[in-house]
Order: C-alpha cells, then structure tokens, then sequence
C-alpha cells in the first residue's frame, strides 16, 4: 500500500511538473500592445482604431492566452474624451466565446504623464514586461509623426533655423510670403503629421529617445505615424526590434486596417506582420482620389548593417555629387516645404553611382526590405515614380538649416556610422 502511495505521489509530481513546463507562459504566450498617443486632434481618429481593435479577434484571458493590451487615455469605465486631464491607462482586452468584448483597466498614471515621452513609455512598457512575461512582444506605436527631426522642428523649422528665401506660398488673403508655410489642421484628407501627446505642449519623442524607451527587444513595431519610414529611424531601431513596419510619406488619418490587426498578429501560429502591410497597403489602394495615397515598408533590422556599410562607402566617394545634387530631380515624400525626407537609393542614383554600386546598393536594399508597396501618387501633390523603401535626409535641400544639420551630426546613429553630414 505504501509503495502504491509512493509511485502514485511521483506521478503526481511529474505530472504537475509537465503541466507547469507547458503552460509556461514565458515559453507560449505573445503580447501585443496598441500604444495609443491621442492627446492631440487625433483623438477621435485614434478612439475609432481602438474600437476597431477591440472588434477583430480578442484572445480570452486564460493564464496560457496570448495577451491584448492597450495604453491610451481612452478609460474602459465610459470616459472616452481625451480632454485636459485624462489619465493615461494600460487596459487588457479579452472575450470569451459568445461574449462581447472586456476591457479591464490594468493600471492608471497621473494625468500630466506625457505619453510622447521615452521615459513614461520606458515605465510603461516595463511594467508590461513584469506583469505579462511572455515568448515574444509586438507593439504598434499610433500618434503624430515627424520623422528623424528634433521636437518641434517639422511644425516650427524657423524657430531654429532661418527660413529659405527660395522658399515662399500664397497665404489665405491671396498674399506671396516667404519661408515655411503653416500647415492646415483641417486639409483633406487629413493626415497623421506633427509628433506630439500633450501632458506639455511640445512632448514629443526624439529619434534617441524612441530607441532608448524599449527595456525589452520586441518581435516588431508597427510606426502607424507620418513619415517615419526613414533609414535613421530604422536604423536607430535595429537593436531593438527585429522586424519594422512603416511608411516614408505621411499616413491619412485612419491609419492602418485596425479590424484585422490582431487576427494577422494574434490569431495565427506565427505573427504575420506582412500581412498586416499588405491589408494596409490595399485598405488605400483601393480608394480613389486624394484618399488613394499610401506607401509602406517591412524592414528586416538584421539586414541595415550591410546597407550602412556601402551607404558609407558611397556617401564618401560621392562627396562633391552629394553637395551638389539637384533636390527637384530626386523622388520626395515630403509636403509643405518640409524638405527633409527624399528617397535613399535615388538620391545615390542621382549622385551617378556606378553599374556595379547600384547593383550591391539593391541587394543590400533587397535583404532589408521584406515588403514594400506605394501607391502611385500621394495625395495628388506628387508621383512616386522610385519608391526604394526607405527616405533620408538629403542635406542639399535644406543648405542653410545648420541647426538640423548639427542635431543630425550629433543624434542620429545613421550618421555616425555613415558620415551622411561631415
């Protein structure tokens, strides 16, 4: 009988110990976070994604689960107004089969917390990583964007620099001035430009800062934010994800396909973050118009090492063409008189590489982007004949911005390994 208890009590345990090694959750389970920065006038748009979100597939909340999360100020208790005040919080989704959607509100910060602010980002994303320990993360990132640029350059460049008499616009009364043009809140369609979640007026995330607010390498990172498809943010991020989506050109206000996100990125064995690219890229392709502007880029992280190395070789050699580069004959994605953000492999096209550099240029081009697709004109203000997958800056356009110049020189990794600005 003893000996029976005995071989009974050591299956038991083994079998306790078989249960805990699969329900690991360390070893199984993925988190996805939607990190919403609508303290802005996309509140409303960001408030619709967020509802999207919570329409498409929502794992239960079962201890072996995938995790959905979200940190916006959008409250679960009915309080949905991003008004002065509102509390950022990290809000869990889950259903159960046959029920509608639970949104628990997780944790609450104080209401002058600055969502576009590494640190608070860095703290938030750390008690994620405490509460939900996890196989793998992915995070989409969804506010105002503006590129590699300091804070405030993209809405105030000549508070830093002096404005280009070359550059000038017809104002609202019919007027020529000149330097940068204001840059209209109510244009349509409307776009997702201007980097920015209030808790101080100007908070905003530095390409550095952006790097440094991630305590954990994670899967992917969806930028759904204007013009942050650039190599300088790829390639400050490359020690911090594996795999970047986003887009060169600006983003229309209703960002991506909220309502199949998390069935592409949860739902599935392995996260398809293509697919989320794809019914991005086709959610605008299909539109007419103006509203037919989109353009997006995969990015293997792994892969920009390699393209730095022969961007390094080719900036230097082509010193005197890079100076001396006609920014009209190069492809733009940028819109009122921003002039920071043109195709990388045009621009070392239009410097006269040679047969053999342009060749390596593409492979290494072709290891780093997984996908792309751009539709062939954006906003009917420019046609993307070359779309490479990438922007840069191109220091020709902007001769006189030596304020731009020097944060560039002095913050962007890009430039530090490659000498784009000497």
């Amino acid at each position: 009988m003893r000996k029976a208890f005995v071989i009974f009590a050591m299956m038991l345990v083994a079998g306790l110990s078989w249960s805990c090694k699969k329900y690991n959750p360390e070893e199984s389970r993925r988190v996805l976070i939607l990190y919403s920065a609508g303290y802005n006038n996309l509140s409303s748009a960001l408030r619709v994604d967020i509802d999207d979100f919570a329409s498409g597939y929502v794992p239960n909340d079962k201890r072996k689960s995938d995790v959905l999360l979200v940190i916006s100020r959008l409250r679960s208790d009915g309080d949905v107004k991003y008004t002065k005040g509102a509390s950022p919080v990290l809000i869990r989704l889950t259903r159960k089969k046959g029920k509608e959607t639970k949104m628990d509100t997780l944790k609450v910060w104080p209401a002058n917390s600055a969502m576009a602010d590494a640190s608070f980002m860095r703290e938030a994303l750390e008690y994620v990583h405490d509460e939900f320990p996890a196989k793998g993360y992915g995070m989409i990132f969804s506010s105002h964007g503006s590129g590699w640029l300091p804070a405030r350059y993209y809405s105030d460049p000549t508070a830093f620099d002096p404005p280009d008499e070359s550059i000038w616009y017809i104002d609202k009364r019919g007027r020529k001035k000149y330097g940068m043009p204001p840059i209209p809140e109510d244009e349509y369609p409307a776009v997702k430009s201007l980097g920015q979640d209030l808790g101080s007026p100007y908070a905003e995330l530095e390409i550095q800062d952006l790097a440094r607010a991630f305590p954990m390498r994670m899967d992917y990172i969806i930028l759904d934010a204007c013009l942050m498809g650039c190599i300088e943010i790829a390639y400050e991020l490359r020690n911090v994800c594996d795999i970047l989506a986003f887009s060169p050109t600006e983003v229309l206000q209703d960002g991506f396909d909220y309502a199949s996100m998390t069935s592409r990125l949860l739902e599935q064995p392995k996260s398809d973050v293509e697919g989320v690219c794809s019914d991005y890229f086709n959610l605008y392709n299909e539109r007419t118009g103006a509203a037919r502007s989109a353009t997006i880029s995969l990015v293997n992280c792994k892969a920009l090492d390699r393209l730095a190395d022969i961007c390094a070789q080719l900036f230097s050699k082509y010193r005197s063409e890079l100076d001396a580069i006609t920014p009209a004959s190069v492809q733009r994605y940028w819109r009122y008189e921003r002039r920071y953000f043109y195709d990388l492999q045009d621009i070392l096209l239009n410097c006269g590489i040679n047969a053999e550099e342009a060749s390596a240029l593409q492979q290494a081009l072709d290891a780093c982007i997984l996908y792309k697709a751009s539709t062939p004109m954006f906003i009917s203000e420019f046609d993307i004949t070359v779309y490479s997958g990438f922007s840069m800056f191109l220091p020709a356009a902007c001769p006189k911005a030596n304020y731009l110049k020097d944060f560039y020189r002095s913050n962007v990794s890009w430039n530090a390994r490659t000498g784009l600005v000497p």
